[in-house]
């Protein structure tokens, strides 16, 4: 290690202390060096070709390919499910009947619970759009 290298390892960290200098936190979590961002930005050019060569190999019938895509696409330790209904007594039957576990069922639940809770608000947003359109008409 030279001693202009030396210099800057020791402004981060103190010899023989855990962690950063006092002042220093250190990098922000999730930041993204110079590396990565020039990196993504030369990937991102790469795109149009890419595709092409997944679509290439998919058409010659190369499984690995295909295979790739819906790893990326669902993930790799996921499973698609059809499901007979979105109401409870149907999750119900499909716990029962084995092609939904528990776990699933909880984390569908509640994702069923988000979106009606969204679909509420929207309806509340809607119902006061025409609320003020309503104050507006007779105070005019």
């Amino acid at each position: 290690m030279t001693e202009d290298n030396q210099c800057l390892s020791t402004s981060y960290a103190v010899p023989g202390q855990k962690g950063f200098q006092k002042g220093n936190p250190g990098r922000p979590k999730g930041s993204k060096n110079r590396f990565a961002v020039s990196t993504l930005k030369e990937l991102a050019t790469l795109k149009g070709d890419a595709m092409q060569v997944l679509r290439d190999r998919l058409a010659a019938g190369d499984l690995d390919a295909a295979k790739f895509i819906i790893e990326k696409i669902v993930g790799k330790n996921s499973r698609l499910i059809e499901l007979s209904g979105t109401d409870p007594e149907s999750i119900a039957n499909d716990i029962a009947d084995g092609s939904l576990n528990v776990e699933e069922a909880a984390k569908l639940s509640l994702a069923l619970q988000r979106l009606s809770s969204i679909e509420k608000i929207e309806e509340l947003e809607k119902r006061l759009d025409e609320l003020n359109a309503l104050l507006k008409d007779s105070s005019v």
